[in-house]
């Protein structure tokens, strides 16, 4: 695919979403790609410069979310947050013991890529912790339903329960 623009075996390690794909892979197949996204939707970006080495970075952090568990997710290069509201089910993907209420998890994936070390009660991590879940909740308004919307002067976790368990 696309003879010397795409490094065969080239992996890349930059943060990307799902998101960035189809703009990519269309613009790659010549196809047009400026249709503007509607209001409150994810902002696209196209990966050509990263898969060909015209930049090394497109974003500093990504998000998501794990609807059918009252999950969301908020990752750096260096850490990983995942959020947890007080009403979240049982993660059947992992053999896990129902989940009390709500919970946060950080792992460093630098020095645990594994992800088996829960970091969020160190005070050492306060403030990755509270940077992660601060920038969770500036990314959720900007992908509520149409429709849909959260009193902005709620507390932060607060917030988060109401936008992560909106139907």
């Amino acid at each position: 695919m696309c003879p010397g623009r795409i490094t065969p075996g080239r992996s890349i390690s930059a943060l990307v979403e799902l998101v960035d794909v189809v703009p990519t892979v269309l613009d790659y197949l010549g196809m047009p790609v400026d249709r503007p996204a509607p209001a409150a939707r994810p902002v696209r970006s196209n990966l050509q410069p990263l898969v060909e080495r015209r930049i090394e970075r497109l974003r500093d952090a990504v998000f998501s979310e794990y609807r059918h568990t009252e999950e969301a997710m908020a990752r750096t290069a260096r850490y990983k947050l995942i959020y947890r509201t007080a009403a979240a089910r049982t993660d059947w993907y992992k053999p896990v013991e129902r989940p009390q209420g709500r919970g946060l998890r950080l792992c460093d994936l630098a020095a645990d890529p594994e992800e088996l070390h829960d970091l969020s009660p160190d005070p050492r991590h306060a403030a990755a912790v509270e940077a992660l879940t601060t920038r969770l909740a500036e990314w959720y308004p900007r992908y509520l339903p149409r429709g849909r919307s959260c009193p902005p002067d709620l507390p932060v976790f607060d917030f988060l329960d109401r936008a992560i368990a909106l139907p």
